[in-house]
C-alpha cells in the first residue's frame, strides 16, 4: 500500500512541470525520504509519517496514511523564499484527487492538515508541510 501512496504523492508533486511550477522551482529535486548528498538547493522530500487502516463495510479496506512533505533550502535565501514553495505544496495537495498507479486502490484523496512550520538547523531552513491521504481498496481483496 506504501509505494502505491508514495507514487500518488510523488505524482502530484511532479505533475506539472511548467514554468512556476513547484517541480520546475525546485529543478526538479523532489524525492521520497531524503535528497542526494549532492543535491543543490532547494529541494522537496517527503515520507510517510504514519498509517491506519479502517475495514469498511462489504470487506473494504480504507488506508489514512500522513505524509511530511519537506522544503528544504539555504538560510540565506530567506524565509519569504521557503514560503513560496511551501504555498505551492499546499496548494498542490489542498483538495486533491488522484489516481494511484494501477493497482487495487481507485484513487487518494489529499488533504493539508495544518499550517506550515518553518524550522532553521545551521544554514538549512526547512518548511514541513502534512498531509494526509486516503485510498479505499475495493477489488483484489
Amino acid at each position: 500500500m506504501a509505494l502505491a501512496l508514495d507514487a500518488a504523492v510523488f505524482d502530484v508533486l511532479t505533475a506539472d512541470k511548467s514554468a512556476g511550477s513547484l517541480h520546475n522551482k525546485v529543478g526538479g529535486r523532489i524525492y521520497p525520504s531524503h535528497g542526494d548528498p549532492g543535491d543543490d538547493f532547494p529541494v522537496i522530500v517527503f515520507e510517510q509519517t504514519g498509517s491506519e487502516v479502517q475495514h469498511l463495510f462489504g470487506g473494504a479496506l480504507m488506508y489514512s496514511d500522513t505524509y511530511q512533505v519537506r522544503v528544504v533550502n539555504r538560510h540565506e535565501e530567506g524565509v519569504a523564499a521557503i514560503a513560496e514553495l511551501a504555498d505551492l505544496v499546499v496548494g498542490l495537495f489542498n483538495g486533491t484527487t488522484a489516481l494511484t498507479p494501477p493497482t487495487n486502490f481507485d484513487r487518494a484523496e489529499f488533504t493539508v492538515l495544518n499550517s506550515t512550520d518553518v524550522d532553521r538547523a545551521d544554514e538549512i531552513l526547512q518548511a514541513t508541510v502534512n498531509v494526509t491521504v486516503q485510498a479505499t481498496q475495493t477489488t483484489g481483496l
